[in-house]
Parts: C-alpha cells; structure tokens; sequence
C-alpha cells in the first residue's frame, strides 16, 4: 500500500512497474540514512490520507541513478500500471451497505474475539473494502461483519449492543482496496448489523447492576456465588454471558454463562425460601428469589426441580428474560405455581448478593432493611469509553 504522511503528491511520467498498479519513491531522512537521497519503495493500489499534487516537489536524484527523480522533500513520485483505477484518501466511514447499517467502532480484546467467523469466499488482503466484507458475510448467511486493521474481513450472527462502541475516531484505519473507506484500525473493529437476518443472533456482553432511581452503578454479575447466589463483582472480573435469540423475538429467551455459574450454564432464578408457599411472588408478599446458575427449564413454566447453584430442593426457572436490543436493558418475569406471572424486581442484598422480589417494600418490611431497587443492564465486555 502506498501509505503517504507527507502533504504533496506528484504524479510523474515514467515507466510503469511490471507487477504492481501503484510504484512510488518516497524521498525522506530517518536515523537510518542521514543523506537527502531517495531510499524507500512502497507499492498498493491505494493512497492514504490527505495529499495534494504537486508538479514541483518531486526534484531529488534517485540514489543509484541521478539522472532519474525519486521523489522530493516530503514528496512521492507516483507511477500507475495501464491508468488503474486507484483510490485516494482521506477515508471516512461508509454508513450503509446492502441493509447493514450501524457502523460503529469496537474494541477487539484477544481473550474474547468479537467475530469469530470468515466470510464464504477468502478476500485477498490487499484489496479489501467494506462492500466486499459486507457481501462476503451476507453471503455466508450471517448478520454481522467487521473489517480490522484495514484487511481483515470476520463475521457472525452476534449483535453488540447499539451505542456502546468506543469513540469512531479510533478505527481510523483505510480499506486497502479503497482509501477512502475505514476499515477499523488496530485490535479494532469496524462493525455493521443486519438486523433482519432469518438467523438466530446472539448478544455477548455482561450484566451490569444499577440502581433503578439514580442509574448508579452497583456492580456486575459474577460467575462466582455467594453460597450459590449471584454477588456483584468489578467490571475487570465480571462474567460474559451470551444472549441468543430467534430472529424477531426478545422474551422468554435464556441467558447463558460462558464460564458457568458454579457449573451451571444457565442464568436462573431460584426459589429463596423452603416454605411451602415460597414459589408464589406477588405484590403484597416478602417471598422473593435468588439469582443462580441453573439447568434449563422451557418458556412459560412454573418453577421446575433440578439442579442449580443454590439448593437443589429449592425450584427454578430460566426462560424468563426479555432484552431491549436497543438499550441493553435486561427484565424478568417469575412463573408462579398457579400459572400466573408477575414482573420480577432485583434487588441487591447483603454481601452484595442478589435477588428478586415482586414487591420491594414487602420485602424489606419483612427483614428490616432498607435495600434499593436494581435495574439489570447487558453492555459489552469490551465497551471503553475513553
């Protein structure tokens, strides 16, 4: 790639190179070569950054033959192999493509890759473009692309959520096979979303705890317990969980834990108490559940008995969620005995443990405390906002 920080570009006849569509002979100092004489050859078929031609820079004698030019003082010579048609920069970020939309920048951490899929045919890494990302992914049926280091094309069926990217001027990376598009940057991606895929889509991030008045943040779930009981821990050290929905459906879906809740892959809730009546939540009654880690239990079912982080006396259910896939915003209902649903509120206990109730003041009343209602959030393990 012809790669250009300078502020002149000159455009020289001469003789085209045999095997590239772009030669240039950029005229410079480094500690390396003390002398004003050209010394470096760079190749691509695409220009980056803000450049203008010049007809009088390109001045300096090549090094081993002084009867040819090599460019000048922050100048490159330019040759085109049979008048290609290259791009020229600067780049700027494409907003759309063939129904993906919602480019936004991500941070790309290593431990937990964002797109982990390669789109239906290889494209050659010297000529990428966000058209030819977005097509190769459409073409291999998933709902989301992203480009990285400006040649590097991944997919998925994974939606992050909308808004919690990372500042756009970061992924400040050009195509290159289009110098005036970005194609993400390093360890970051730029990332588009097709959000009438046919196919299951799955939302990764962790579970952010917040006060239901203030919008404070109290924590995070981990995927340690309390004596079986989700506890808030630190953003650094909170646990990732994966969302996947049928396409067009938002409730009574799972949520599950990438490392396992004390074992249990599912995020349930869990019967709190032994009493007989315990399972009935409703306005009115102190009875409450616990967050853990379960088994699965089908949509729309009273509590259920299996295994889970908690006591295995005690019943669960697990499809209970609902997710806001434009906020993030995570509600749950509890399936009583009686068949009938009550929205579930948390609550974040003592030792920072959690749980849910269908009344909070009952709650409180009951056990002569004072602790607020929560508001569970889904934001991205990878969100920074710096």
């Amino acid at each position: 790639v012809v790669n250009l920080h300078s502020t002149t570009v000159s455009a020289m006849d001469g003789p085209p190179p045999p095997i590239v569509n772009l030669a240039a002979a950029l005229w410079g100092t480094t500690s390396q070569v003390s002398d004003p004489v050209a010394y470096a050859v760079t190749c691509g078929n695409t220009i980056f950054g803000s450049n203008t031609p010049s007809s009088s820079n390109c001045t300096m004698p090549c090094s081993a033959d002084a009867s040819q030019t090599c460019g000048g003082p922050n100048a490159i010579q330019i040759y085109v192999k049979d008048n290609y048609p290259y791009t020229v920069g600067p780049a700027s970020v494409l907003d759309s493509y063939n129904g993906y939309s919602n480019a936004e920048c991500w941070e790309n951490d290593p431990n937990n890759v964002l797109l982990r899929k390669d789109p239906a045919s290889p494209i050659p890494s010297d000529s990428m473009t966000v058209q030819k990302c977005i097509d190769g992914c459409a073409a291999a049926g998933f709902s989301t692309a992203g480009i990285r280091v400006g040649r590097e094309c991944t997919c998925d069926n994974v939606i992050l959520p909308v808004g919690q990217g990372i500042d756009m001027k970061k992924c400040n990376t050009p195509c290159t096979g289009d110098a005036t598009q970005i194609c993400g940057g390093s360890f970051r991606n730029i990332v588009y979303h097709n959000f009438n895929t046919p196919n299951p889509i799955t939302y990764p991030g962790v579970i952010q705890v917040l006060d239901a008045k203030t919008d404070e943040i109290l924590g995070y779930f981990d995927h340690f317990t309390a004596s079986g009981i989700i506890r808030l821990t630190s953003p650094f050290v909170a646990e990732m969980f994966t969302v996947t929905v049928p396409a067009g459906v938002t409730s009574q879906i799972e949520i599950t834990s990438t490392r396992g809740i004390d074992g249990f892959p599912f995020l349930g809730l869990i019967q709190g108490t032994s009493d007989a009546d315990s399972q009935q939540l409703e306005v009115g009654s102190w009875h409450y559940a616990v967050f853990g880690g379960t088994s699965h239990t089908a949509p729309g079912v009273p509590p259920q008995t299996g295994q889970n982080s908690y006591y295995w006396s005690q019943k669960f259910e697990t499809s209970v969620w609902t997710i806001n896939t434009a906020t993030g915003d995570i509600s749950g209902v509890w399936v009583n005995p009686d068949n009938t649903t009550v929205p579930i509120i948390p609550v974040r206990w003592q030792n920072s443990a959690m749980r849910a109730t269908a009344d909070v003041d009952a709650l409180n009343a009951h056990y002569s405390t004072n602790f607020p209602a929560a508001k569970l959030r889904f934001t991205s393990k990878f969100r920074s906002k710096s």
